[in-house]
């Protein structure tokens, strides 16, 4: 469990089928999380070993490792995760041979969302049921990366850690290519599975760390298949390296974007804040305060957006009112305390500035045209 959601992991050598799988499971509603997804049983292996999922989905027949075989070597090994198999091959010995590695279930592809989500329903509830489990186990650097290059390897991931804090982009890259060149030095072109599979998730579990310390949930930035990278047969290191460079980029510029929309004044708002309030003591200073900005800033954008400074949004909105209320017979004093102004003789005064005639003239003009 990571994040307080069962984990799972998707192997097939399909990558349509991976697809589907991912469109037709709910979830976020039982509260799992895809991982990883390998497209070979060897690669699939090595991420059950490192990641300890509660859940693993495996195709039957796969390059390299098939399904079966693969979980064989688990089970053999001790691992206790529920397995579903999907598989095109409705064959009575691979059911059986499912059946005895403790499958929960041997579902036909093309998969059918009820019957896929109904084993999902079943294997959460077993696991919720079950008293000890393991699957709570997290990636430990110590308990996995045992090479003679790791303490440049940590030194390498702080600096890293360093830069994305510092929103630092070209100093990111820099160190990242310094990650990829002490690793293919150390360990050549092509590193072992359990290397690469382990500073994939290294530095997944940095950029959550990162995403969090900048008070933003994960699924908030990233979207679903951010947490999921496919480990192949032709599988690439500098490929991987560059795919994390790009996620971190990706965290980064997606939460300026949100700083800048928090940020950023919604002048729509502020027009209705105002239209509500102007009949009253409303001033520039007290509806800066109101929206957390400076009193400049927001005469400057709402003359910007509407042709007027804020006295003159204000006047604006007062004399059309005034205008509306002379053809209901209304008195012109009761005008004057209906649209904000508490002195007759101020009210006339702005009324002709603005109109060019007094209340008295326009509502005779008014009352001629009828």
């Amino acid at each position: 469990m990571r994040n307080g959601k069962y984990t799972t992991i998707l192997i097939d050598d399909e990558s349509w089928t991976r697809d589907v799988l991912r469109y037709i499971g709910k979830w976020d509603e039982l509260g799992i999380e895809i991982v990883a997804e390998a497209s070979d049983g060897e690669y699939g292996l090595e991420l059950v070993v490192s990641l300890n999922p509660d859940i693993i989905i495996s195709d039957v027949k796969m390059p390299n490792m098939s399904g079966l075989t693969l979980v064989d070597t688990l089970r053999k090994r001790d691992c206790h995760a529920k397995v579903i198999f999907v598989s095109g091959y409705d064959d009575f010995q691979f059911v059986r041979n499912a059946v005895q590695l403790q499958a929960t279930d041997y579902l036909l592809k093309p998969v059918k969302p009820e019957e896929l989500n109904a084993q999902l329903e079943r294997c959460v509830k077993e696991l919720s049921q079950e008293q000890g489990s393991d699957s709570t186990k997290d990636l430990s650097l110590q308990g996995v990366l045992h090479v003679n290059w790791f303490t440049d390897y940590t030194d390498l991931r702080t600096s890293i850690y360093e830069s994305l804090k510092a929103n630092n982009l070209d100093l990111l890259q820099k160190r990242m290519e310094s990650l990829e060149a002490l690793v293919i030095q150390s360990e050549g072109d092509s590193p072992s599975k359990n290397i690469a599979i382990y500073i994939h998730f290294d530095f997944h579990n940095m950029l959550q760390k990162f995403i969090s310390e900048c008070g933003y949930s994960f699924n908030k930035i990233m979207d679903e298949k951010a947490s999921s990278y496919v480990f192949s047969s032709n599988f690439s290191f500098h490929e991987m390296i560059q795919s994390i460079r790009a996620l971190f980029i990706k965290a980064i510029m997606k939460m300026e974007h949100l700083k800048k929309e928090k940020n950023k004044i919604d002048i729509k708002l502020i027009c209705k804040y105002i239209e509500s309030n102007y009949t009253e003591n409303i001033s520039l200073e007290k509806t800066a305060e109101n929206f957390y900005i400076s009193k400049e800033y927001l005469s400057k954008v709402l003359k910007s957006e509407t042709g007027a400074g804020f006295s003159g949004y204000i006047t604006g909105l007062r004399m059309k009112k005034a205008k509306e209320l002379l053809l209901t017979d209304v008195a012109i004093k009761e005008i004057a305390e209906m649209t904000g102004y508490k002195e007759l003789g101020h009210f006339y005064k702005v009324f002709k500035k603005y109109y060019g005639i007094t209340p008295g003239e326009m509502l005779n003009n008014i009352r001629n045209q009828e």
